[in-house]
């Protein structure tokens, strides 16, 4: 059996981490091939622990689980900060079921750029929605992480907004 597989985030390519390595996996082969190729044609030389978590992930199945329970940590902080949202008065640009990023825009707010502005002065980074335009024109809407939404800082900026 051979798989090839590349473990890494974009923004590593340019790394010789284990973390960003190309991985050719047989796996009796496997702890006998000590140097794999980097996307950026050097070569990295891994240790026996990087071998053996790489292994590890690929065949006990270990990377399935945490994508699964990353996943539902997702799909309930969408939840969570739908029903926030909703209750400071929001309204939702579509209700995802799960996913990193939940658009909103608030009735009272015409420019989410001023928002953010506000917010940077709380050390407080929104992320208005022309930011994320092929336009980049001013708009409503403001584009939610949810993997960070549940900061306290964002928490009382945002029931601010009830109160205006």
């Amino acid at each position: 059996m051979l798989a090839v597989v590349r473990a890494g985030a974009p923004g590593n390519t340019h790394s010789i981490s284990p973390a960003s390595s190309i991985i050719e996996h047989r796996p009796k082969v496997f702890f006998t091939q000590p140097r794999l190729q980097s996307p950026t044609g050097s070569t990295a030389v891994l240790s026996h622990l990087h071998r053996v978590l790489a292994c590890g992930a690929l065949v006990d199945g270990r990377w399935r689980k945490h994508i699964k329970t990353l996943r539902d940590r997702l799909a309930l902080g969408q939840r969570r900060l739908a029903s926030l949202l909703l209750a400071i008065g929001f309204e939702l640009f579509c209700e995802p079921k799960a996913g990193m990023f939940l658009w909103a825009r608030h009735p009272a707010i015409q420019n989410a750029g001023e928002l953010a502005y506000n917010a940077a002065e709380q050390d407080i980074l929104l992320g208005p929605g022309h930011l994320f335009s092929v336009d980049l024109e001013p708009g409503p809407w403001l584009r939610f992480n949810v993997a960070w939404s549940d900061d306290e800082a964002l928490l009382r900026f945002l029931v601010t907004l009830k109160a205006a």
